[in-house]
């Protein structure tokens, strides 16, 4: 339990504040009607590219190491992500 709690409460908290400002950034600078296609690619990409990339990290360092180590590079990834993703948004409004 106190392996899992500490990385998925970041997680939890992290993965919100990304994905609401990577989405917001997918279409900020995209034409009133070229927003649903812009949302479109963006979902798209995140979901084929970003998890199928993510599953492979962290089967890599699940095999390497432990399911503690995924969940550390994980919650570790999340904020390094999350802090670029909100210090780029900071910049852009």
């Amino acid at each position: 339990m106190t392996d899992l709690l500490p990385p998925l409460a970041v997680l939890g908290v992290s993965l919100q504040l990304v994905f609401i400002v990577t989405a917001h950034q997918a279409v900020a600078d995209v034409e009133p009607d070229d927003k649903g296609l812009a949302s479109g690619i963006y979902e798209t990409s995140n979901h084929l590219l970003g998890g199928s990339i993510g599953v492979a990290v962290y089967a890599v360092v699940i095999a390497a190491y432990d399911y503690r180590a995924a969940f550390l590079a994980a919650a570790v990834l999340v904020v390094v992500l999350g802090t670029a993703a909100i210090s780029q948004s900071g910049r852009t409004a």
